[in-house]
C-alpha cells in the first residue's frame, strides 16, 4: 500500500501556481473547476507500468534483458505469467485505504492513468487485460472517500511520445495507420463505461504527453477536437483534458478549444518535473518550492482552466526531496495535481 504521509508535506511545499483562468461556459459538472482548486495525487504505475515508479516489477532485468516498459514486460513473460503478476499488482499497488488517506489530507482528486490496451486491445499486442474491474473498484473507493477522478489515457497505439509511460519505449508511431482512430475508440469506450459515474469521474484526459516532435501537431489538434466530441457525445457533465505537448501554454495554446471555438469545459494539462536531471535531484526542498512558484507568472495568461502535474522525485537518490513543509503561496490561486511514487 502506498503511504502518503510524506506527500502531505510535499503538497504544502509545492506551490506550482496555476492561476484561475478566465471563466468558461458553465456546465453542471460535479466539480467546479472554475472556482475551486484541484489538489490531488496521480496514481502512477498502477495500470500502466513505469520502471522508475515500479522498479520491483522490473528487478529481474535490472542488469539487462531489454525489459523496459509494459510492452516488453508482457512480451517477455508471456500472457499467463504476465496476467498473474499484473493481477496481483493491480490488487495491491493501491487500496481503498490509500484513497481514504488521500482524502484525509484534504485533497480532492486522483488522476488515474490507463492504457489503450485495457479499453481497445489490438491484434498482435502482448498486453494483457483485466484492469477495468480494478478501475471500477477505484471509482467506488473515490466515491466513498469523497474524491473526484480524472481518468487519463496514458498510452496510445504506436506510442505518442516514445516514452515508457506510453506502454512502449522507442519510436513515435502513433499517427501511422489506424493508430489515431484506435485511440479515439479507446476514449469512446472509456467515456461510455463511466457515463453513469459523472458524480465522481469529472474529467477525462484524451492523451498523456503527446510529443510535439515526431508528431504532426495539426493532427494532434484534430485528435483533440475529435476526442472532445467522443466524450461530449456520451455526456455533457465531464470536463475534457488536453495536454500541452510540451509547447508554450500561452503563445501556442491560447485561442485553441476555447469557448469562442465552439467547445466548453476544456482543461489544459501541463507537466513540470523536477527529477530528470542530477541538478534537479540535488535541489534542496526550498529550491523545489522556488522552482514551482516560478511557474506562476507563466500560466497567469492562459485562456483555459489549467491543471498541472509536478513531481520533485521522491526517490532513493534523494529521499528527503519531497518531505519539507513550507508555506503555500497564498497570493496565487492554483489548480494543480501532484504525482506520488513509492
Amino acid at each position: 500500500m502506498v503511504s502518503f504521509k510524506s506527500l502531505a508535506l510535499a503538497i504544502a511545499a509545492l506551490c506550482l501556481s496555476i492561476l484561475e483562468a478566465k471563466p468558461l461556459q458553465r456546465r453542471q459538472l460535479a466539480f467546479d473547476y472554475n472556482d475551486n482548486k484541484v489538489r490531488g495525487v496521480n496514481l502512477g504505475g498502477w495500470f500502466v507500468l513505469e520502471p522508475w515508479i515500479t522498479p520491483s516489477l522490473f528487478q529481474p532485468w535490472a542488469n539487462g534483458g531489454g525489459v523496459v516498459d509494459e510492452y516488453t514486460f508482457t512480451q517477455t513473460l508471456g500472457p499467463q505469467a504476465a496476467q498473474n503478476q499484473l493481477t496481483q499488482h493491480w490488487a495491491s499497488w493501491i487500496t481503498e485505504a490509500d484513497f481514504q488517506e488521500i482524502a484525509s489530507f484534504g485533497l480532492n482528486h486522483v488522476r488515474i492513468p490507463i492504457g489503450y490496451w485495457a479499453l481497445n486491445p489490438l491484434p498482435g499486442d502482448p498486453y494483457v487485460q483485466g484492469q477495468l474491474p480494478f478501475l471500477d473498484q477505484a471509482i467506488v473507493w473515490a466515491r466513498n472517500a469523497g474524491l473526484k477522478v480524472m481518468l487519463d489515457l496514458h498510452g496510445a497505439p504506436g506510442s505518442q511520445n516514445g516514452f515508457d509511460n506510453s506502454g512502449r519505449y522507442g519510436p513515435i508511431d502513433w499517427q501511422s495507420g489506424d493508430n489515431v482512430q484506435n485511440t479515439l475508440i479507446a476514449i469512446q469506450n472509456l467515456a461510455n463505461r463511466y457515463e453513469g459515474d459523472t458524480d465522481v469521474v469529472t474529467a477525462i484526459e484524451l492523451l498523456n504527453e503527446p510529443a510535439n516532435w515526431g508528431n504532426d501537431m495539426s493532427q494532434v489538434k484534430q485528435f483533440y477536437y475529435d476526442g472532445w466530441g467522443n466524450v461530449r457525445n456520451t455526456n455533457a457533465y465531464t470536463a475534457v483534458v488536453i495536454h500541452d505537448a510540451f509547447l508554450d501554454i500561452q503563445s501556442y495554446w491560447n485561442g485553441f478549444m476555447n469557448v469562442a471555438s465552439g467547445v466548453n469545459d476544456v482543461i489544459l494539462d501541463t507537466h513540470i518535473y523536477q527529477i530528470f536531471s542530477q541538478d534537479e535531484v540535488a535541489m534542496k526542498p526550498c529550491e523545489h518550492v522556488q522552482a514551482a512558484c516560478a511557474a506562476g507568472p507563466k500560466v497567469a495568461g492562459t485562456d483555459k482552466w489549467l491543471v498541472g502535474l509536478a513531481t520533485t522525485g521522491h526517490c532513493p537518490r534523494n529521499p528527503q526531496a519531497t518531505t519539507a513543509p513550507a508555506k503555500p503561496n497564498t497570493k496565487a490561486p492554483l489548480t494543480a495535481s501532484w504525482t506520488s511514487t513509492r
